[in-house]
């Protein structure tokens, strides 16, 4: 403890104890001294004193003590108060007068009014406990800054809440790794029963340092905003094909149907993809008259125009939507010289001019009706296949997993 000695005042009427302790509001009798520990973590009655309630936004119940009849600070003290912290916090901003009244999770979640504020308040974890506020990552002007101390235990919830301040200034750069990232930000906040001061986050007496010697210091602080209204938009949970559920940050939920989009996957489907929670499945077209699909809007039936290319391959660009590409020829089982999609013949004699080969037990691909698709990529139809493939819905299965017609 350290102790404020003024030689003019006799000794018996004050010595100041110098102790930052958040709950602690040090006060000095004209024949007593009061021992700061007893108000770290309890109010002890005083007559004329006593218990109020105060109300978070969410209307939750917080605790707050009145020490109106304790005896305040005297001028001489609040000076002699104010010049030690300044020598040990040259970079603090003085703002308010020492005063018992009111402390500093008072003043951060209570008000900031440091004329009508006289309440004390040991605990304020029912405002962001009841969502009122909400942790944030990155602070902006008018959040709220805690300094928070582990309490020993795995579970972070358990940790204590030491020293609560206001955010109004925020810096660029990179945290000093002392007490999270509280360097990256200006606050206001009172310390314990001394003065309200303005100062940089890590520069304050619930932040280790050599000058101050407390029971406990902060380890890491977190930031916390005032939760107004929901953004449903936080996290997502997906229900079914249908919906799912939107968190807002604070924890509450709505179900809300999918934001779907779609694309085009193939000739038979499209892939349905919720644009928030990221669900996906694949679904058939629904094609038109005109053969677009009504849901992704892409043409599916084609009418095909071919040309000649080389002697593999042809193009082929459908009339109506202007879509084209280039696939390999196309033979009738009973003439593999002539390219019945582009009406060409292929020099060099046909399919084996191009390194084909004539054998379908050698095809490594064959529809169930004997069409079949070659090494080379060539497609040798058989009559019954002709109609399909043209519509694009003639299928090929590797050799050996051709399924059986009943």
């Amino acid at each position: 403890m350290k102790i404020y000695k003024n030689t003019i005042i006799c000794l018996a009427i004050l010595m100041l104890s110098f102790s930052f302790c958040l709950n602690a509001p040090l006060r000095v009798k004209a024949d007593e001294l009061i021992d700061p520990s007893d108000f770290t973590y309890e109010y002890k009655s005083w007559q004329g004193g006593g218990y109020y309630t105060v109300f978070t936004p969410n209307q939750t119940p917080v605790t707050v003590f009145n020490y109106y009849d304790i005896y305040e600070y005297l001028d001489f003290e609040k000076n002699a108060i104010r010049e030690e912290i300044t020598e040990l916090f040259p970079n603090a901003e003085y703002i308010s007068e020492a005063t018992i009244n009111y402390n500093c999770h008072s003043y951060a979640w209570y008000s900031q009014n440091t004329s009508t504020n006289e309440y004390w308040m040991n605990d304020p974890s029912g405002y962001y406990s009841d969502k009122s506020y909400i942790e944030v990552d990155t602070p902006i002007v008018g959040d709220i800054i805690c300094y928070f101390t582990d309490n020993g235990t795995i579970d972070i919830s358990d940790d204590i809440n030491i020293h609560s301040g206001i955010v109004v200034q925020v810096f660029n750069g990179s945290s000093n790794n002392i007490c999270g990232n509280a360097n990256l930000v200006q606050v206001e906040s009172k310390w314990g029963s001394y003065p309200l001061y303005r100062h940089r986050g890590d520069q304050c007496p619930y932040v280790y340092n050599t000058s101050i010697i407390l029971d406990d210091y902060a380890e890491y602080v977190k930031f916390y905003r005032r939760h107004i209204n929901h953004s449903y938009t936080n996290t997502y949970e997906n229900l079914d094909n249908s919906q799912h559920r939107a968190y807002c940050a604070c924890g509450e939920y709505v179900t809300t149907n999918h934001n779907y989009s779609y694309s085009y996957l193939d000739k038979h489907n499209h892939k349905t993809s919720c644009l928030n929670c990221e669900y996906q499945t694949n679904e058939s077209h629904v094609i038109n008259s005109s053969g677009f699909c009504t849901v992704c809007l892409q043409h599916i039936n084609h009418n095909w125009s071919y040309s000649y290319l080389n002697n593999n391959l042809h193009s082929r660009s459908c009339t109506i939507c202007v879509y084209a590409e280039t696939s390999p020829h196309v033979f009738d089982a009973d003439n593999l010289t002539y390219c019945i999609a582009c009406e060409h013949i292929v020099l060099g004699g046909g399919i084996g001019g191009i390194g084909g080969v004539f054998s379908i037990e050698l095809a490594p691909l064959v529809s169930v009706n004997g069409s079949y698709v070659l090494s080379n990529g060539c497609v040798v139809l058989v009559e019954e296949d002709k109609e399909a493939y043209f519509n694009d819905t003639l299928q090929f299965y590797p050799r050996g997993e051709v399924p059986q017609i009943s």
